[in-house]
C-alpha cells in the first residue's frame, strides 16, 4: 500500500463506506480511482487499495459516518466508523488528523466541513 499527500487543491467523490455501514461515507479522489482517504496512526492519509474486504482494517479506517453539526446548518463532523469517539479534524494548519471528540467549542471549530451540492 502507498501512501501519497493530501493536497489542499485535490477533490474528492463521496461514496457509500467500504464496510458497507449504513449511512457512513467512504472519500475517493475524484482524480485518481482507487486512492480513498483512512486514518493510520490517527493521520489522515490517501491510500490505494481495490476493492478490500469490507471487515478488513483498510476499509474500517476509510469508513466515516457523517453528523450533522447542530447550530451550523450544512455543516458535518466525519465520526470514525471504528473509533466512534473520533472525528476528522484540522490540526496544525491544514493537516487532517482523527481527534477524540471531547465535545468542547475549540474542537467543533477544528471539526466541521461543508460541501456543495451533497445531502446525507
Amino acid at each position: 500500500m502507498r501512501a501519497r499527500a493530501i493536497q489542499d487543491c485535490m477533490q474528492y467523490r463521496i461514496i457509500p463506506a467500504l464496510t458497507g455501514t449504513s449511512g457512513a461515507v467512504t472519500f475517493e479522489a475524484r482524480d485518481h480511482p482507487d486512492y480513498f482517504l483512512r486514518h493510520q496512526g490517527y493521520f489522515v492519509k490517501l491510500h490505494h487499495f481495490v476493492n478490500p474486504p469490507p471487515d478488513s482494517l483498510e476499509a474500517k479506517d476509510a469508513s466515516f459516518i457523517p453528523r450533522a453539526a447542530p447550530g451550523h446548518p450544512g455543516f458535518y463532523q466525519f465520526v470514525s466508523v471504528n473509533f466512534p469517539s473520533y472525528v476528522i479534524g484540522r490540526v496544525s494548519g491544514a493537516r487532517l488528523q482523527i481527534v477524540w471528540d471531547d465535545g468542547s467549542r475549540e474542537l467543533l471549530g477544528t471539526t466541521l466541513f461543508q460541501f456543495s451540492g451533497t445531502s446525507f
